[in-house]
């Protein structure tokens, strides 16, 4: 009997679905669920009734699950103390950051933290994929919407918003946007696929709100490329405070419609839970949590 299958069978009575199992693990579903049969098989018992709707566990399935349960929960703090004896504050640490982000927020962090701890070793993957904890050997995930997965524990590190911008060279042509609505008459750069031809901004001030729908002159699924673009003056496009400061202070780019707001977002850092995170990670957070709390000053008193 392996234990990927135990683990597999207790994803699936946490998710209460097979599809939102395969989803957290990153499996096909046809691999979960030929894990789960197989499983069965070899206890030769049924652990699981499934229904187009939900997955309940037989009576001696939950018996089951209880064991595995506390079995895994064991397994995985066992190999956490190992980690943890094994190296306090030196080793491997893995850490996921939305695309754009590592440059502005994450490598001065990272700067500062190995300048503390000189053995530790950062891996920092880039990815919109959310990536999975136990597959991707993952210590911290940095990501801009919170998991599915409520046994994650979440943390809020930072709010900010998205800003519009323009180059003063491309205003200085064009008719003055004194209003959300003025954007019709302009060239727009948005954040988008090619498969997403449409895209909107939404705007609020006060209990005032405005949908701009439209088609973008230029469209990037890149800020960083939205940003230059906007720096050359090819048009008017929106893009993530945090990576606007240093072009707005330089006078490369000018915020726009400044009483008008885009929705607020918030970064947050996840993780499996306290007996799961090792103390290098554990130190990183701490590290992430002052770091952000200055940044978020730093944006609120511009």
């Amino acid at each position: 009997m392996h234990y990927n299958a135990m683990a597999i069978f207790v994803y699936v009575v946490q998710a209460k679905s097979f599809t939102k199992a395969a989803k957290e693990l990153s499996l096909p579903l046809s691999t979960l669920s030929r894990k789960i049969t197989e499983l069965e098989k070899s206890l030769e018992t049924k652990l699981l009734t499934r229904t187009t709707r939900s997955v309940e566990l037989t009576d001696i399935g939950k018996i089951y699950y209880q064991h595995c349960q506390e079995g895994l929960a064991s397994f995985n703090f066992a190999n956490q103390t190992l980690r943890q004896h094994k190296s306090t504050e030196q080793g491997q640490l893995h850490i996921s950051v939305p695309p754009n982000l590592a440059e502005p927020l994450f490598l001065p962090i990272v700067k500062t933290f190995q300048s503390r701890y000189k053995q530790a070793k950062i891996n920092v993957s880039i990815s919109e994929r959310l990536l999975n904890f136990d597959d991707d050997n993952l210590d911290l995930s940095f990501r801009v919407a919170p998991p599915e997965n409520h046994n994650h524990v979440v943390v809020s590190l930072l709010k900010y918003r998205h800003i519009l911008i323009a180059a003063p060279n491309y205003l200085a042509v064009k008719s003055p946007i004194k209003k959300p609505s003025d954007l019709i008459k302009h060239s727009l750069i948005g954040f988008g696929f090619h498969n997403k031809p449409e895209l909107i901004w939404l705007f609020q001030n006060g209990k005032k709100n405005y949908e701009h729908s439209f088609s973008p002159n230029l469209s990037i699924n890149d800020y960083m490329s939205v940003l230059e673009a906007a720096k050359l003056g090819m048009g008017i496009a929106e893009a993530p405070s945090i990576l606007c400061t240093e072009k707005i202070d330089a006078g490369d780019i000018v915020k726009l419609l400044p009483s008008w707001h885009f929705p607020e977002i918030t970064l947050f850092a996840v993780h499996q839970g306290s007996q799961r995170l090792s103390r290098l990670a554990r130190l990183f957070l701490d590290l992430c949590k002052d770091q952000f709390q200055i940044k978020r000053y730093e944006l609120t008193n511009r």
